[in-house]
Parts: C-alpha cells; sequence; structure tokens
C-alpha cells in the first residue's frame, strides 16, 4: 500500500465519533421499534422479520469495524451487554486500569486507544 493509501485509509476519530452516534441511534430506534412489534403481535425476538433485522445490524457493526479499522466486538459488547448505555459496564484493555463505559464518547475513546495498541505477538 502507498504511502498516499495509508493515508486515505487512516481512520479519522472525528469520523469515526459520528458514525458510532448515527450506529447508536439507529440500534436505538430499532430496539425500541422491535419491542413495540413483539408487544403488538405478542411475539419474540424469533419473529422471522427480527432475525433479519439482527442481521442487518450485525452487518452495520461488521461494516462499522472494517471501515475504521475497528475490533467490532466494542460494539456487539456496547449493544448486547451495555444495552446501548442503559446498562454501563468496566472495561480495560491490557496494561491499563478498567474504565466504566456509559456514553457513546466513552465507547469511541476506548476503541481509539484499542486502535492505538501495538499488535500483540502471537504466542509460538
Amino acid at each position: 500500500m502507498s504511502r498516499g493509501d495509508e493515508a486515505a485509509c487512516a481512520p479519522d476519530s472525528a469520523r469515526l465519533f459520528a458514525d458510532l452516534q448515527a450506529w447508536h441511534a439507529t440500534m436505538r430506534e430499532m430496539e425500541a421499534n422491535s419491542r413495540q412489534l413483539c408487544t403488538a403481535l405478542r411475539c419474540g425476538p424469533d419473529l422471522p422479520l427480527l432475525q433479519s433485522a439482527w442481521a442487518l445490524a450485525y452487518g452495520y457493526i461488521a461494516q462499522l469495524a472494517a471501515r475504521h479499522g475497528i475490533d467490532a466486538h466494542w460494539l456487539t459488547w456496547w449493544w448486547e451487554e451495555c444495552r446501548l448505555g442503559d446498562t454501563p459496564a468496566d472495561c480495560a484493555l491490557p496494561g491499563a486500569p478498567p474504565n466504566t463505559i456509559s456514553t457513546v464518547a466513552e465507547l469511541a475513546a476506548v476503541i481509539l486507544a484499542d486502535r492505538a495498541r501495538p499488535p500483540q505477538e502471537e504466542a509460538a
């Protein structure tokens, strides 16, 4: 890859934050709409329509991760375990103290810190 290509592909923190905010808002809306649908239809999350929505959501996560060169697990963690910020949780990067993540800005900060870490050497 040429130096110009590297610069063009280098993730931009402001763009990452904007994309995370848009993703977060979309996911909140999808979660709220799916709850309303389940209530109206008296169904569960195994409804085929919702299964399709979840698949699209995971695709959105994969695209954001690829676009920004980040680990997709942060986004699935924020969605599934932190319930998009409704249940703040602690996380820690290797060698760093734990931080409670409760906002998209805090999520972006830990993602950027994780992305900035040097690659880990594989065990022999």
